[in-house]
């Protein structure tokens, strides 16, 4: 399993030569889970020889850090903002490995309470299954007021079962339907909510925040194809006569039973196609990409489409109860957390959307919780109006 998060204590062990076994064993898994965590403790450990030649007396930790990422960003001013990008992605400039990191700088659960204390006037739920159902003939169901049901559908021969938070479709065996088109149902997801469901062929679906996703009550003819328009991870039920697709607002997905996560909403520039276990081709510009597990298809703001090597974790996770983000900036960060806690974000400068952030998050946690792991790590400050989410620096 690849580990994601390190605390600085041990970056600074290994630094110094003082490192145990257990620093050793974590520092190895860590160090071999992305190359860019390598090229990281190779600047972090130039940049802390020359701060720092002497071993570290305890509790200097906080300072040396603050030193670092002052150096960071003295190296980075006066340099077009092009280079900047380019240098963050490129070295993995991350104020914080955040779970760990945080615990470290604040002597553990005593510093998360204190963070608590100093956001006790944020209170955000996370989200909850939460969706509504438009049928075929029109009938319309609010999933999260419901108790559990079932509905056939005389047209389409099927049956809607809603139970323990899901729903599925399946052949009605009372009625003898013989389909000659599809009869299409849309699901939407509020910002707030996430759902899954299973298709009637036996694909899985999740479906996250702000999202809509239209398929057929029963799949007729020789593709399985649904619509969608926000993000979505799918188990696809394998059936080598029938490919499944997936068509989003930039692109088409060409399956015949695998694992994927694709982020395509409407109103964003970028998108993209995750793959976890099997095989997909994505056309997308009028290109036709093969995806590899571990490969994604990201289309981004210029429109162009390219084929990169990621953690499918790290895009995927969402679906199991984890945010998870590598080097991520914190306008990307909160863009995601603005539409699972329903809130509208605000920044009070531009700079702020650029910081880089790596770590490993609980998604049902309050937004509260959430908030006060990143402020404990970097120099910026929350406040929540009337569900408005507003960024500032302290």
């Amino acid at each position: 399993m690849k580990r994601t998060m390190i605390e600085w204590r041990t970056i600074v062990r290994k630094i110094e030569g003082t490192a145990d076994q257990a620093d050793d064993r974590a520092f190895e898994e860590w160090i071999a889970g992305s190359a860019s965590h390598r090229i990281y403790y190779m600047k972090a450990r130039a940049r802390f020889r020359r701060m720092t030649p002497e071993p570290m007396e305890a509790g200097e930790l906080d300072g040396l850090v603050a030193r670092f990422d002052a150096d960071v960003r003295r190296r980075m001013r006066g340099r077009s903002r092009r280079l900047v990008m380019y240098r963050a992605a490129a070295i993995l400039l991350v104020p914080l490995v955040v779970s760990s990191l945080v615990f470290y700088f604040q002597g553990g659960v005593a510093g998360r309470s204190q963070a608590a204390e100093r956001l006790a006037g944020i209170s955000v739920d996370p989200g909850s299954s939460k969706a509504s159902i438009v049928m075929a003939d029109g009938t319309v169901f609010e999933l999260d007021g419901m108790g559990d049901m079932v509905y056939r559908s005389a047209a389409a021969g099927t049956v809607l079962t809603k139970k323990a938070g899901m729903i599925s479709f399946s052949g009605d065996d009372r009625t003898k339907v013989r389909q000659e088109k599809e009869h299409v149902s849309t699901i939407r997801i509020p910002r707030g909510g996430e759902y899954s469901l299973e298709l009637s062929d036996g694909t899985k679906v999740w479906l996250n925040s702000k999202t809509t996703l239209k398929f057929p009550e029963r799949f007729v003819g020789d593709t399985r194809t649904v619509e969608l328009d926000g993000e979505a991870y799918f188990e696809v039920s394998r059936d080598a006569g029938r490919p499944f697709i997936v068509k989003t607002p930039g692109s088409q997905v060409r399956v015949l039973g695998t694992k994927f996560n694709v982020s395509a909403y409407s109103d964003e520039a970028v998108q993209h196609t995750t793959l976890c276990e099997g095989a997909v081709s994505v056309a997308v510009s009028g290109q036709e990409l093969l995806l590899a597990p571990g490969q994604q298809a990201y289309m981004g703001r210029d429109g162009q489409a390219v084929v990169r090597q990621v953690d499918a974790a790290l895009f995927a996770s969402w679906h199991q109860g984890l945010l998870q983000f590598e080097d991520e900036t914190l306008e990307n960060i909160v863009g995601k957390l603005s539409k699972w806690y329903d809130a509208d974000i605000v920044f009070a400068s531009e700079p702020l959307k650029n910081l880089h952030f790596t770590g490993d998050l609980k998604r049902y946690d309050n937004l509260e919780t959430i908030l006060g792991l990143i402020r404990e790590t970097c120099n910026i400050g929350f406040e929540v109006r009337e569900r408005t989410l507003y960024i500032t620096c302290r």
